[in-house]
């Protein structure tokens, strides 16, 4: 039965992971998400590979391993987004209007000339003189969208879930 629901995840994920691709690359086109039908199918198969993976009793060292795996790219990310917000502020850029310009727009192929037309201080100069940096640590948060297959939001929400799942367990042991 075990191996019967690890075909059934493996066969639902690489469905799943095609649609995750799809809609990682429409969020980089610029073309905005996944079709009515193809949402459908995501949510679906979404909740078909949950159904299936709680339907599993995994080691808690696999557990601990993936938590791991995890926590490992939040940090890779928030050390690219860290390096990219004091680039922003080292020209004047208020760190509120950064991470409003950022959060929501972290695959947003245009956000570049996007911040190099904002009249606030200091984006114009950021824009122009780093565009290099910008783009190479843009694709960096790119390389780990495509890693983990979903957006940045998704991928953040998910890190606070764990987090918040093992903050519930440590009081709970207490």
């Amino acid at each position: 039965q075990v191996m019967e629901t690890l075909d059934t995840i493996a066969d639902t994920y690489k469905k799943l992971r095609k649609l995750q691709d799809q809609q990682v690359e429409a969020r980089l086109a610029c073309t905005g998400t996944l079709s009515s039908g193809q949402e459908r199918r995501y949510k679906d198969l979404k909740d078909q590979l949950i159904t299936a993976v709680k339907s599993l009793s995994l080691n808690q060292n696999r557990v601990d391993s993936l938590v791991e795996q995890l926590y490992d790219i939040s940090k890779r990310l928030m050390q690219n987004e860290g390096r990219l917000l004091r680039l922003a502020e080292s020209y004047g850029v208020k760190r509120d209007s950064f991470l409003e310009q950022y959060h929501g727009a972290e695959l947003d192929p245009n956000w570049m000339k996007s911040i190099a037309n904002l009249a606030a201080r200091g984006w114009k100069e950021f824009a122009r003189e780093e565009s290099n940096t910008i783009r190479e640590i843009r694709q960096e948060i790119q390389n780990l969208s495509t890693e983990t297959g979903i957006s940045i939001a998704e991928f953040r929400r998910i890190v606070s879930m764990v987090q918040k799942g093992e903050r519930e367990a440590r009081i709970a042991k207490k």
